[in-house]
């Protein structure tokens, strides 16, 4: 199968392509700077270089492709409404029109558990905007298949995101300070995230619909708090801050350039997104997280020592 894939040096990407080589499949990737494509693709993977917002670049991406799978964006929820409408809605828009022409099989779109939540963010806001986008042109292309796949917080080696920073939190010694919060959250592993891309290639059951990837796991913060804390033999906190006071805390910091991940966006995912954790993902692709987030917790808390 010849397949494109967007955003490949990215965090789930760098996993997701060696997969797809080991499988023989020929991989075409799209990257704005051939400099990040690791050395041990060099020979393996087709490169085009340049970026989604060019109509040009798109056209030469797809030509003679079987399969887009795009991964490609921005996913950092404090970058500009514009800057999320551009790289999230807009890319996303040329890329699939590009597709169409180009007589694409299967497209499949990896968006966030954000779009559960299109009001809270404008990273949520356009990732709903693109699968309904990508949904209504499969309708009136039918020849294309598209499956959207919505993972909930990404975690593996090499995270770089906002759960390494609340472990690396939580494992400070001393803590006597700290929140609490059942709001559920959801989880995968970079693994099983690739995984569920693999099976969505070939399951025509799939098509047409959006998906939530997820471990299984109902997780909270109250939960990782007692569970971090047990692993690394460290007590827990003695006081608990209001939730009113918390608020006005991630306010602040949000505004603080050093402090960036610490803004509302993050106080709306730990006490206002209570993750939907469907399960018809795995029932549908037979494709099943084969770890949690509790299995990594050991390896991932040595990384961050």
């Amino acid at each position: 199968m010849k397949i494109l894939v967007t955003g490949a040096s990215g965090y789930i990407g760098s996993v997701l392509v060696p997969l797809l080589l080991q499988q023989h499949h020929q991989i075409r990737i799209v990257t704005r700077a051939v400099s990040r494509v690791p050395q041990a693709w060099a020979n393996a993977v087709a490169i085009v270089e340049g970026d989604l917002g060019d109509a040009a670049v798109c056209q030469q991406a797809v030509a003679g492709i079987d399969t887009v799978i795009h991964l490609a964006g921005l996913a950092h929820v404090s970058a500009s409404r514009q800057q999320h409408q551009q790289e999230n809605f807009i890319n996303t828009q040329q890329l699939a029109r590009a597709a169409v022409a180009a007589g694409v099989k299967v497209f499949v779109y990896q968006s966030s558990s954000k779009a559960n939540y299109p009001d809270h963010t404008s990273y949520g806001e356009f990732k709903r905007a693109s699968e309904n986008y990508l949904l209504g042109l499969a309708g009136s292309a039918p020849s294309m298949r598209v499956v959207c796949l919505r993972p909930g917080i990404v975690y593996g080696a090499g995270m770089r995101n906002n759960l390494r920073t609340l472990l690396q939190l939580l494992g400070k010694p001393s803590l006597p300070l700290f929140a609490r919060s059942s709001n559920t959250i959801s989880m995968i592993s970079v693994e099983a995230c690739a995984e569920a891309i693999l099976a969505a290639l070939g399951n025509p059951q799939l098509t047409g619909k959006v998906w939530e990837l997820n471990d299984g796991v109902a997780y909270t913060l109250d939960d990782l708090v007692v569970q971090v804390r047990r692993q690394l033999r460290l007590p827990m906190p003695r006081f608990y801050c209001p939730r009113y006071l918390l608020w006005q805390v991630f306010a602040i910091s949000g505004i603080m350039p050093a402090r960036r991940g610490l803004g509302l966006n993050t106080y709306r995912a730990l006490f206002l997104e209570p993750a939907n954790l469907d399960d018809s993902f795995a029932r549908a692709s037979g494709v099943k997280a084969a770890t949690t987030f509790y299995d990594k917790l050991p390896e991932l808390l040595k990384q961050g020592e």
